[in-house]
């Protein structure tokens, strides 16, 4: 039975939630915030990054920092996913030019509501080369998933195939690209470049998400730039993380 009550709402009536058989599978969504990751810990629950922004190398360390929590609260390992935008098109230059005006369009029309500057082509251009947007080909996207799972050891990769803007036949053949094109190459391991390899992501790994991958594409089917400052923040974030940590522990012994 959920109740609700608070100071910025009205009071939500007693509803009952009938779960699923075997329950229902929840995830904690993480902005990237340290504080955001130990709660997740704390839970004892799985950690869902959602990124719109910056290189995935930044969300390693909360990452890092939620294994960390969950080893200092005593709580048995969770796994880790990422959530991101994107769209597949026939090739990479085709399907840059169709998501460039649905993106721009979406994240200018949040701007002023959020405090952000104004969406320009180089941010965009940096996001799908490296960052958080997954466009292209279905050969690169996969690419791409293959060698992002390895650097944040994700098991679970959550895929908007497109944008609220997008007309929705280009929606529904991004969603069919990556059902029946990405999440194949993936699981066979096809995807995987140099760098993948280096980081670990084999063949073999790959076999272990091959469930999650399978659900996750089939149930698909039926329905700020980079920059030199990355690394400071990273490691602002992990000091925060770890000061936040150590004060939820002496909060917890006391």
């Amino acid at each position: 039975v959920l109740y609700g009550l608070g100071a910025e709402r009205k009071e939500l009536p007693a509803y009952v939630v009938l779960s699923a058989p075997g329950g229902v599978p929840v995830w904690v969504g993480v902005g990237g915030s340290p504080q955001s990751a130990i709660r997740a810990a704390r839970f004892g629950l799985p950690l869902m990054l959602g990124i719109i922004g910056g290189t995935i190398e930044r969300f390693a360390p909360i990452v890092a920092l939620f294994r960390q929590a969950q080893t200092a609260l005593g709580q048995a390992d969770q796994p880790v996913g990422m959530h991101v935008h994107g769209y597949i098109g026939d090739t990479d230059d085709e399907a840059i030019e169709r998501f460039w005006p649905v993106w721009s369009g979406t994240m200018n029309a949040e701007a002023p509501k959020r405090g952000w500057a104004p969406y320009r082509r180089d941010r965009y251009d940096a996001e799908v080369a490296g960052g958080s947007l997954y466009v292209g080909s279905a050969e690169t996207v996969a690419r791409r998933i293959a060698a992002s799972l390895g650097v944040l050891g994700a098991s679970r990769f959550d895929f908007v195939a497109g944008a609220s803007r997008m007309p929705q036949v280009d929606v529904l053949e991004s969603i069919q690209r990556f059902g029946t094109e990405v999440v194949p190459r993936v699981v066979r391991g096809r995807g995987l470049d140099p760098r993948g390899r280096e980081l670990g992501v084999t063949p073999g790994t790959i076999a272990r998400w091959r469930d999650q991958f399978l659900a996750g594409g089939q149930a698909a089917v039926r329905r700020g730039p980079a920059d030199a400052r990355d690394e400071e923040i990273a490691r602002l974030r992990t000091k925060v993380g770890e000061i936040t940590m150590a004060n939820e522990l002496l909060q917890e012994r006391a």
